[in-house]
């Protein structure tokens, strides 16, 4: 299976890119237990090494242990994200509580802990470059905010709390996912005042897709949305196809998301006063530039200010253009793509090829990789 699976083979493409054409969704998952498999027998002999730590044994050789199944996360999580199916949906149940657990057994494994530690204790930085000065610090705190200085009681804590977090968030992509799915309008030739022809032509090739000959389909991937919201004269159906992608997740069905962020957010704070934190985002920006949350409103409070200024301005000018076009409404936000584009064009002469970049590089992006 080893030889006839491209993941687990060295990725000889340029930048050492994943063989992607050549990995089927079934490579995943023994792939991933394979270099699980690798990523323990390298932690072990790291633990069952008689001498006494030092950078190189510990972490160096750490540092250096698990490179096949970063790879494989890399070339999985790029997929899973863009182009999820049934196949890789399975995978990813079965696989991410696993990466759970495997990462717990490493960063909460005291004998582990204590080969760190006694590097740390003993370093000296004038004796290494800058970068082993970096990654010994690196280590240790990661191994810290993982649970190694806890008790053996608020480990199995730890452990039951990540096990349920990965869990949920499995189910709230999932719900995700199938919202993008269900949530698209479907439109007839005489929907389309505004369009240009290429997003017309997107259009009806989705339609094909989703057995709709004939018509045209826009999604709420961004790729369908975006020029829709920009080009489409049609304010109802703006408004429809807009709904669909704020609402995502919070539409009271089997599908809604509130009830798992509310667990999410009680898990967290869980997490954190294991800590000693009073809540989540301290434990969370700790070890960020920011240090604290009062930092963080203090930056977003400082840039609101002139923000808002700027957006109250576009939007005056914004319901100006409405009024001009004899429109008998209030601005939404529904509106604010297509009217700013017609705002572009009455201040620099924007054409529909100046913005057709823009969108393409969307098409690329997440169109690519469509998910029917």
């Amino acid at each position: 299976m080893n030889e006839k699976n491209p993941l687990l083979g060295e990725f000889n493409a340029a930048y050492n890119t994943p063989p992607y054409d050549a990995i089927l969704d079934e490579h995943y998952l023994p792939a991933f237990e394979v270099a699980m498999k690798e990523h323990r027998a390298e932690v072990q002999t790291i633990l069952e090494n008689p001498a006494t730590p030092t950078f190189d044994n510990t972490i160096k050789a750490l540092e250096s242990s698990g490179n096949n199944l970063t790879k494989i996360e890399n070339a999985f999580f790029v997929v899973y994200g863009a182009n999820q199916n049934d196949k890789l949906q399975a995978t990813a149940k079965e696989i991410i509580p696993k990466l759970t657990e495997h990462g717990n057994n490493i960063s909460l494994n005291d004998t582990l802990f204590k080969r760190i530690k006694y590097v740390a204790d003993h370093f000296n930085p004038d004796e290494h470059i800058a970068e082993e000065v970096t990654l010994v610090d690196k280590y240790y705190e990661d191994f810290v905010r993982s649970g190694a200085e806890l008790s053996e009681d608020k480990k199995d804590k730890i452990r039951e709390i990540d096990k349920q977090l990965a869990s949920l968030s499995l189910e709230f992509d999932e719900h995700i996912l199938n919202e993008n799915k269900s949530h698209y309008i479907v439109c007839e030739k005489s929907d389309l005042d505004g369009l240009p022809k290429d997003i017309i032509q997107a259009a009806a090739d989705k339609a094909e897709q989703k057995d709709h000959p004939g018509k045209y389909v826009f999604t709420i991937q961004r790729s369908s949305l975006y020029p829709f919201l920009t080009y489409s004269s049609r304010r109802d159906l703006r408004e429809k196809l807009y709904r669909g992608y704020i609402m995502k997740g919070d539409n009271n069905d089997e599908n809604d998301n509130k009830d798992i962020v509310l667990k999410t957010a009680k898990l967290r704070l869980e997490k954190a006063k294991l800590f000693d934190y009073e809540n989540y985002a301290q434990y969370q920006l700790a070890n960020k530039m920011a240090k604290t949350p009062e930092s963080v409103y203090a930056l977003l409070n400082e840039l609101w200010k002139p923000a808002l200024s700027i957006a109250k301005q576009e939007a005056k000018e914004l319901q100006e253009l409405i009024d001009e076009d004899h429109g008998d409404f209030k601005l939404a936000s529904w509106d604010w793509w297509y009217y700013t584009g017609k705002l572009r064009q009455k201040k620099f002469n924007y054409s529909d090829e100046d913005i057709k970049p823009y969108f393409e590089l969307n098409r690329v992006r997440d169109g690519a990789f469509e998910i029917v």
